[in-house]
């Protein structure tokens, strides 16, 4: 890794001679295992001699076709089950119904399948709850609740505003809960009052000081020492308890415990933030992604199998609010995309976009047979975008006839009115309290129940640490 580290520093713009030498920002965009690689042998180059030597200029940056992976295979591991075909109305008895084989447990076995499979089941149930609203029970039927003129028509922007509403109203009862945000406020104020007065009772070294008034000792832990000197003052130090763990969301009332309704909404929640930074994608918004990450943060760091994925995102946040450059933050922000084809949206992710040319250097090496070598490996790779152009203009200038290589796929339309008749059938977006599933018994409204927030602030504030001493590379 370190040799193509080497190699990568040398496209990196300077200016200057030996340790005078400055050299501007250059991002390597890949996906998790790809940037934690790089950063670990970045970092064994600290002790270089020259900024040559340190491959100064060079910095990280995860991309978002393997991290959206990495969110999905998350909402898999704690929603999708083959053990739970009974349980009607969840995934895999869902994916029974439609019969949708090719959807696998482990996402990364078929990713567009499983892709394609969750926005079908988000998209039901966004469906389903317009209907719950709208009191239609056939997905073909007209709303009877409408009130038009009396010409039967409406304006653009009472169409706006019947959607917006119609929206908001979806979101405040099916998706989002306004107990479960004033915890998560009261949580966050919590936390960040007890990290405010720990940091006032802390030197400017970072030692802990003795709590009691004139008395200048300081500890390197507030840990038991502390706590035993402090006791040894008369009057001893009182030191009021505080519960050191705060739940982020709320236990749900037992008496009104449904986990068929529960499920649902635990599936929307995360389903949406999902569908929502693919949305941003498509649409190269790089300030809505930088959003969504924040809130997936939350669910990566809760998930005990996405430990480093958490991290990334948390050193995403850290690079574009502090440790780079406002120029290489607006790059980092905005420069996460690009498009193939021109039109509305299409944009997709840089590392997807490497798997592209990925595939096509494989393709040319594959036809090198014998006479493959390095050297000509690497001319190829640095000719690949001249190849391609030159490729593309002689079959439109002899006219052949390539197949797009698109797969035409059945309509969903069909597998969306049999999941969203299954949905109205059973009433799942409905509280009756009682339900229990056999397999999922006793979900929770949220994957995040029970969720640590003050261990969360101890994480970030410990990384803030290592970005500052530079004790370790993440």
């Amino acid at each position: 890794m370190t040799e193509i580290l080497k190699e990568l520093h040398k496209y990196v713009p300077y200016h200057g001679k030996g340790a005078k030498r400055v050299y501007g920002d250059q991002a390597i965009v890949g996906d998790q295992l790809t940037v934690e690689r790089g950063v670990n042998s970045h970092n064994t180059l600290t002790n270089g001699f020259t900024p040559k030597d340190k491959l100064e200029g060079l910095h990280f940056e995860v991309a978002d076709w393997h991290g959206v992976n990495k969110s999905l295979a998350v909402a898999f591991s704690r929603l999708y089950s083959t053990a739970s075909a009974a349980d009607k109305c969840t995934l895999y008895s869902n994916r029974n119904l439609i019969n949708r084989r090719n959807v696998r447990a482990d996402v990364e076995s078929n990713v567009n399948a499983c892709r394609r499979f969750f926005s079908l089941e988000i998209e039901s149930r966004i469906v389903a709850a317009c209907m719950a609203e709208l009191c239609i029970d056939d997905f073909d039927d007209t709303p009877s609740v409408l009130k038009v003129s009396e010409d039967n028509t409406w304006s653009d922007q009472q169409r706006k505003q019947f959607v917006r509403d119609l929206a908001v109203k979806i979101c405040d009862t099916y998706i989002l809960d306004q107990q479960k945000h004033e915890k998560f406020i009261s949580a966050c104020h919590h936390a960040d009052v007890r990290a405010s007065k720990q940091c006032s009772d802390m030197t400017d070294e970072g030692r802990y000081k003795c709590r009691y008034p004139g008395c200048k000792s300081t500890f390197a832990s507030n840990g038991r020492c502390r706590r035993t000197h402090e006791g040894k003052h008369n009057p001893p130090v009182n030191v009021p308890e505080d519960n050191p763990t705060v739940d982020l969301f709320f236990e749900d009332d037992p008496s009104q415990s449904d986990d068929m309704y529960n499920y649902q909404k635990s599936l929307l929640e995360i389903g949406m933030l999902i569908m929502n930074i693919q949305d941003a994608i498509s649409e190269g918004d790089g300030g809505r992604v930088v959003r969504c990450w924040k809130f997936l943060l939350l669910y990566l760091k809760h998930d005990n199998g996405s430990q480093k994925y958490s991290l990334e995102v948390l050193y995403l946040m850290f690079q574009i609010n502090g440790i780079l450059s406002p120029r290489s933050a607006h790059q980092l922000i905005w420069n996460r995309f690009t498009k193939l084809r021109p039109g509305h949206a299409g944009h997709i992710p840089l590392d997807l976009n490497l798997e592209f040319y990925n595939k096509t250097v494989k393709q040319a090496i594959k036809k090198l047979g014998s006479n493959a070598s390095k050297r000509s490996i690497n001319r190829i790779c640095r000719s690949i975008d001249v190849t391609k152009a030159l490729m593309g203009n002689f079959d439109k200038e002899v006219n052949m006839y390539k197949t797009s290589g698109k797969h035409i796929r059945k309509s969903a339309l069909n597998d969306m009115k049999a999941v969203v008749a299954e949905l109205i059938h059973q009433h799942a977006l409905s509280r009756v309290p009682g339900r229990c599933y056999s397999y999922y018994t006793g979900a929770k409204s949220s994957i995040l129940a029970g969720f640590d927030l003050q261990k969360m602030f101890k994480w970030i504030n410990d990384h803030k640490t290592y970005v500052t001493l530079g004790r370790r590379p993440r």
